[in-house]
């Protein structure tokens, strides 16, 4: 891994957290109604399996995720910056 990908790992990290906590603070104030609340509890769960199944498949499915990622963010700055008609 280089160093861009520990930045956004540490990154991704960094924002699931300060969702969860305000998430958290937003229903112990009343401000989030307790339907919403597990709404997102089971978000997670769906989440969190579809990260243990990256994990489980290992580093040669991730190495293609990659690859996926870069045509992506490639494809949206084309897109975004192309003079043509904007999707933006």
């Amino acid at each position: 891994m280089n160093t861009f990908d520990y930045f956004l790992m540490i990154a991704d990290f960094a924002i699931a957290v300060a969702i969860v906590i305000g998430i958290y603070n937003a229903h112990r104030r009343n401000d989030l109604s307790p339907y919403y609340y597990k709404l997102f509890w089971i978000g997670c769960l769906i989440g969190a399996t579809w990260e243990f199944t990256f994990l489980f498949l290992g580093p040669e499915f991730l190495h293609s995720f990659k690859e996926w990622r870069n045509l992506y963010v490639g494809n949206s700055f084309l897109l975004k910056n192309s003079k043509g008609t904007s999707f933006y």
